[in-house]
Formats: C-alpha cells, sequence, structure tokens
C-alpha cells in the first residue's frame, strides 16, 4: 500500500502540473481571443450597413500576440465579411470587404467555424446550459492543439455590469475531427457572479469540480487585472493564485 502511494503521488503531481499548464495557455488564448472580438465587433458595426443582413457569425484565429477577426456569412461554406487584425490588444487594421477583395477562408479557419456551429446545436439541445445572464453566450473557438485533435468551443455568460463578474454560466465543448460534439463540460455547479471590489486586492471563489484553477479563472483574472484565489477541495483543501496568466503552486488549507 505503501510503495502504491509513493508510485501515485508524482503521477498525480504530474497530471495537475500538466492541466495547469493548459489551463494557463487556454486561459491566455481565450482572453487575447475575445478581446479581439470585441474590439472589432465595435468597429465593424461602424463601417457595416446593415450587418444583421450580412452576416453570420465572427471567429478570431491566429497567435495570441497577433489574432485576426473574420466575420463570415451565410453561404453553405462561408466567406469574410470584414478582416480584422491585431497586434496584441490593438486593432491595427479592420476593413469591409468587397467584390475586389479575396474573402475566402482557408480550410482550417472554416474547421472552426464549423465546430461552432455544431457545439452551438448542442448546448441548445442540452436544455440546461444555460448564460447566467439575459444576454446571449460570448463565444470562444480554440484551434486544435495539433491536426486531429479536436477543437475547443466555449460559451461564456458574458460581463453586463463593470462592477461584477460571472464565475457561473461558463461551458466548454469539444468537437472531434468527425464532427462529434462531446460530452459538455461545465465550469461551475451554479450561476455565481461576483462583486468586484475596486478597493480590493483579490477575489475569492471555491471551485469543486477540478483539483486545480481552469482556463475560466485565467480568463476572468485577465479580464479584471486582479488576481483571483482559488479554493480547491480535491485531494484536499489548498488555495491557488491566479495571477493573469499565471498560476502559483498551491497552500494547503488548515481544517
Amino acid at each position: 500500500m505503501i510503495a502504491a502511494l509513493l508510485v501515485a503521488a508524482p503521477a498525480q503531481a504530474q497530471d495537475e502540473a500538466a492541466a495547469v499548464a493548459r489551463a494557463s495557455e487556454r486561459g491566455r488564448a481565450m482572453y487575447a481571443y475575445d478581446r479581439a472580438a470585441w474590439l472589432g465587433t465595435d468597429d465593424m458595426l461602424a463601417k457595416l450597413r446593415e450587418p444583421e443582413k450580412k452576416v453570420a457569425g465572427y471567429i478570431v484565429e491566429g497567435p495570441v500576440a497577433e489574432p485576426r477577426l473574420i466575420f463570415f456569412d451565410r453561404a453553405a461554406t462561408p466567406q469574410a465579411v470584414y478582416r480584422a487584425r491585431f497586434a496584441g490588444s490593438k486593432l491595427v487594421e479592420g476593413k469591409v470587404l468587397d467584390g475586389g477583395d479575396d474573402r475566402t477562408i482557408n480550410p482550417e479557419t472554416q474547421r472552426m467555424i464549423a465546430a461552432l456551429a455544431i457545439a452551438r446545436k448542442a448546448i441548445e439541445a442540452s436544455g440546461d446550459a444555460r448564460p447566467c445572464e439575459a444576454k446571449p453566450f460570448n463565444t470562444i473557438v480554440l484551434p486544435p492543439a495539433s491536426p486531429g485533435a479536436a477543437i475547443p468551443v466555449y460559451f461564456l455568460t458574458p460581463q453586463v455590469t463593470n462592477d461584477r463578474i460571472p464565475f457561473g454560466g461558463h461551458f466548454q465543448i469539444d468537437v472531434a475531427p468527425d464532427g462529434a460534439a462531446e460530452p459538455i463540460r461545465r465550469f461551475a455547479n451554479s450561476c455565481i457572479t461576483m462583486p468586484i471590489d475596486t478597493k480590493g486586492a483579490a477575489l475569492f471563489i471555491t471551485h469543486l469540480r477540478d483539483s486545480v484553477p481552469t482556463e475560466v479563472h485565467v480568463f476572468t483574472s485577465l479580464a479584471i487585472r486582479k488576481p483571483v484565489l482559488v479554493g480547491t477541495m480535491k485531494p484536499k483543501p489548498r488555495v491557488w493564485t491566479v495571477a493573469g496568466d499565471r498560476i502559483g503552486a498551491p497552500r494547503d488549507l488548515k481544517q
């Protein structure tokens, strides 16, 4: 029994380290993509007449440091209506495309657009995966980790006021290369919205679904520009500090 525990402890530590690294990387990408969508939407709406008749949706692609936003049409094989380029969080160029522009979308991005549609149908069919505000989900599609990997699609409850941030109502659906939607991942058991204290140094949230902080905690810390202290209960009570895209080592909590 003792030998088995000695073997299990390093394996658990390795699994947690991998999960923390993945959460940090994904949370950073989610924030960059979400900010590009927000800034680009404002620019698109200022330049495109009657967007509701021309636009079916949007997708963000490319590296975290230089994301690219595409609003696409309702064609069976979607074409770009608007493109924007970013350097970090700065809009470098945003353009409504016309007949003289190349409106084609590369196959990799077409896969991401298709994955978004598949995941949206799956979350709508679930019946109980709903946002925690009376607003539509914000969506983020991340590229697959490798050519044969699934595409992660996130549905996030939007932040509707500057003084409160939602921790509940966030979901993920991976879409496999064959187009199958995998089970919905829930990041919280219920709707949780927390006030943002402008004078406070950090927010504290208890997380019961995982043994380590998730990409949603990283995304939230980046969004509010404050650390988030995450209390986890598995395999024992611990608290983690999520500061931007950095997740510190946990501290044991006294029982």
